[in-house]
């Protein structure tokens, strides 16, 4: 585990644009720098929508809505993003893997505002897994008790592609009070 100092909490403090969006995680950021104790454990939050999951998968045309909740305990810093594709759970090669032909919209759901202008290819924001992820050009901090809301739409003609988005990046928790 690795112990941030001041300067790595003044850091991000600076890169985060001073937003009417960013003002709830700037103040997270100052509360926890205020706390020189503080833990960034390595976090995945993972939306599936998949058959079985707690979101089906879009059938060709349709969308579907999944979420994740980043909890009370501690904020979640955004860093980069992986998706994996399949249809109906069959094999695949290097030379097969699945290009979802969705798009995504995600929005928190805390401040009601959407993290795009419009939906985006599930491939422009998200890489391949196995050691292709997308970094986002800056890490972007969730606050805690923040509801993240994906919208996902199928633009596939006739197959109903099981797709899992997966949210890398770490929780920061706090040793004392």
């Amino acid at each position: 585990m690795q112990i941030p100092t001041t300067s790595d909490y003044d850091s991000i403090i600076q890169a985060l644009p001073d937003t009417p969006e960013n003002h709830a995680a700037i103040q997270a950021l100052l509360e926890l720098r205020a706390n020189t104790q503080v833990i960034r454990q390595p976090w995945i939050f993972e939306v599936d929508f998949a058959t079985g999951a707690a979101f089906t998968p879009p059938a060709p045309a349709a969308t579907q809505i999944g979420n994740f909740l980043v909890d009370t305990s501690a904020p979640f810093m955004l860093i980069s993003g992986t998706y994996r594709a399949d249809i109906a759970a069959a094999a695949q090669t290097a030379t097969t893997r699945v290009s979802p032909n969705a798009t995504v919209l995600i929005q928190d759901q805390s401040s009601n505002r959407n993290w795009m202008n419009v939906a985006v290819p599930v491939t422009s924001i998200f890489g391949q897994e196995g050691g292709l992820p997308y970094f986002w050009p800056q890490p972007r901090l969730i606050p805690a008790n923040t509801n993240v809301q994906i919208s996902l739409t199928n633009y596939e003609a006739a197959n109903t592609n099981n797709i899992r988005l997966s949210f890398h990046g770490y929780r920061l928790y706090s040793l004392t009070a």
